[in-house]
């Protein structure tokens, strides 16, 4: 398996009886399910909350809840546009909920029986006998294994695996970048709203990140910006990026949040899916090759976790040939 983010966390814990290895270039799994720890400040600056709508990921949810990894978080939502301020008290549709006490947590908690290696990147894989072996980027070798799993973004998986498969299937499954700021206060901002949508702004996502359950009460604000914007100015010099999204982050919330104890800033190059390409999953029986991941479905973490879960119950009983 290459890749420890949830389809990837999600695909091994669910190939029952086979011994699967699973590849992260990062220190931890998680991927997007992300926290960033700035003492006193956590922040989570990949994926915000989920929601829960098929039957399946209803039942892993209930069982995480269970397990005391996940709750219910309902904040005072904002839209925000322009000058003007609409408040949805309570959020309206489907239960929204995050990783206690922090996104990561789901991921650590997943990978807590997986044979996981971190900081081990994946640059290439090559046949030898009817086996595959992995080259890392520190140039040391892996395997042999039977199967290969990519579970990253499209781009990655095309270079390990694209030339098995139709290529357009990768291509066209673009992925959208998302810078995210990162700002811890002395102070609580006094705002009216927990969380805010913006529209028409280089921001599209503000949440005071100390309200979800679970999270020590110092002021930490997560700034998400667009992904059309981010995708414009992603090699852009950072010191400027960072400049534009805190001017407009003290716009928005009235605080010159510039001069914050704790500013930092994030590039998620592979934020989101610009459109969902609703293919489950990709399969190669011959080769045994497959990859899985949100892009696969409608970008979701619940997108995520069907990719995996229908991709390890798809590979199953053709392992046994």
């Amino acid at each position: 398996m290459v890749g420890a983010g949830l389809s990837g966390l999600v695909a091994a814990t669910n190939l029952h009886g086979h011994d699967v290895t699973v590849f992260e270039k990062s220190r931890g799994p998680g991927g997007r399910l992300s926290t960033r720890y700035a003492d006193p400040y956590r922040f989570d600056h990949g994926a915000q909350f989920f929601t829960a709508r098929s039957p399946a990921f209803q039942r892993f949810v209930a069982s995480l809840i269970g397990a005391g990894v996940v709750a219910g978080w309902s904040p005072l939502l904002a839209d925000i546009d322009g000058d003007g301020i609409t408040m949805s008290d309570p959020w309206s549709g489907n239960p929204h909920f995050v990783a206690v006490p922090g996104m990561n947590c789901l991921g650590q908690y997943l990978a807590a029986n997986l044979n996981l290696m971190r900081q081990a990147e994946v640059k290439a894989i090559h046949r030898d006998r009817a086996k595959w072996n992995l080259k890392l980027a520190d140039g040391t070798s892996a395997g042999p294994f039977d199967w290969v799993i990519a579970a990253t973004p499209p781009a990655q998986a095309d270079g390990l695996i694209g030339h098995y498969f139709e290529r357009t299937t990768l291509v066209k499954c673009q992925m959208q970048a998302c810078f995210a700021l990162m700002i811890g206060l002395d102070e609580q901002p006094r705002l009216p709203w927990q969380a805010a949508r913006v529209h028409n702004s280089p921001i599209a996502w503000i949440c005071q990140n100390n309200s979800k359950p679970g999270r020590a009460k110092v002021p930490a604000v997560v700034v998400h910006a667009d992904n059309d914007w981010s995708d414009r100015h992603v090699d852009d010099d950072q010191a400027e990026v960072r400049y534009v999204l805190l001017e407009e982050a003290s716009r928005l919330i009235g605080v010159d949040v510039s001069r914050a104890r704790h500013v930092a800033l994030h590039r998620w190059r592979y934020a989101k899916a610009r459109i969902g390409s609703n293919i489950g999953f990709l399969l190669n029986q011959k080769n045994k090759l497959a990859a899985c991941g949100d892009w696969c479905m409608d970008g979701r973490i619940e997108g995520a976790f069907n990719s995996g879960l229908q991709l390890a119950q798809s590979i199953s009983p053709a392992s046994s040939d």
